[in-house]
């Protein structure tokens, strides 16, 4: 699950995960070991992106809305929608 937290973490090392490795807190590595959270986050940033520049489909963009919604905790899920611009 996303969470606030992790979206901050991913944000204080600018989506690269070399640099989390490198030089992260243990508590922050070991909230991203053993799930895909990152790659998520870096997935829903650039469908954030796409979505911002009205380069997707309807379809695509209700569908990226709801992954979304659905790996996101609603803190989590409300902070990133506010980062949609249209």
């Amino acid at each position: 699950m996303i969470t606030i937290q992790k979206l901050k973490i991913y944000a204080a090392y600018s989506g690269d995960e070399d640099h989390l490795a490198r030089v992260g807190k243990k508590l922050e590595k070991e909230l991203f070991e053993n799930n895909s959270d990152w790659f998520d986050i870096m997935n829903l940033y650039q469908d954030i992106l796409l979505i911002s520049k009205s380069l997707t489909s309807e379809h695509y963009k209700n569908a990226a809305l709801e992954k979304m919604k659905n790996i996101c905790d609603d803190e989590s899920y409300k902070f990133l929608i506010t980062k949609i611009s249209n």
